[in-house]
């Protein structure tokens, strides 16, 4: 059976899950699938692109947005955190693919935009549409700096590098101060 660019992620995929971002390489892909490395590229023009294309199986699809704006916010971050979380070094693989996407055509094969939903959300709820791509970005980030460090704080503790103790967590807090702010860029907005 030919190769094509969804099994050439799907074994990405495993990968990553298996050993970390760290150990994502195309070589170990072509050895996983019994192909030489070249034949990887008839597919994937190269590790960004496959980066970019990674990060859009685990970002998924825009879920819709629901109840007053302010929750909604705070459901699509927990969603985008629970899909990171599912991936071994998710939030960092995610983060990375959104530094290597063109942010400016939508259309271009290595455009990334997780957030873009939550900013027509923005912009419905009566924020200009600059600071609503603002607020949005605030939010994608935050989502992945704080799960990229979980996550990492995980494995230490996992390798025993760090003690047994609880992983702290503040994203619900953090997300709350976010929320709050924007909320109040739209009053002052709507005045």
């Amino acid at each position: 059976m030919p190769l094509t660019a969804d099994e050439i992620e799907r074994s990405a995929l495993e990968i990553l899950d298996r050993y970390g971002l760290g150990d994502l390489s195309m070589r170990r892909i072509a050895t996983g699938l019994g192909v030489a490395p070249g034949a990887l590229y008839w597919h994937v023009a190269n590790k960004q692109q496959l980066l970019i294309g990674l990060a859009r199986r685990i970002v998924g699809d825009p879920e819709p947005l629901d109840g007053p704006w302010q929750s909604a916010v705070g459901q699509w971050a927990r969603s985008l955190r629970s899909r990171l979380l599912e991936h071994r070094d998710g939030a960092e693989l995610v983060a990375s693919a959104v530094a290597l996407a063109d942010p400016v055509d939508a259309d271009h094969p290595d455009a990334l935009a997780p957030a873009a939903s939550l900013g027509r959300l923005l912009v419905a709820a009566g924020m200009s549409a600059g600071d609503a791509d603002a607020a949005a970005d605030t939010v994608l980030h935050f989502t992945l700096g704080q799960t990229m460090a979980w996550q990492s704080r995980a494995q230490f503790r996992e390798l025993g590098i760090t003690g047994p103790g609880a992983v702290s967590d503040s994203f619900d807090f953090g997300l709350e101060l976010i929320i709050d702010g924007m909320q109040n860029r739209v009053s002052t907005t709507q005045r």
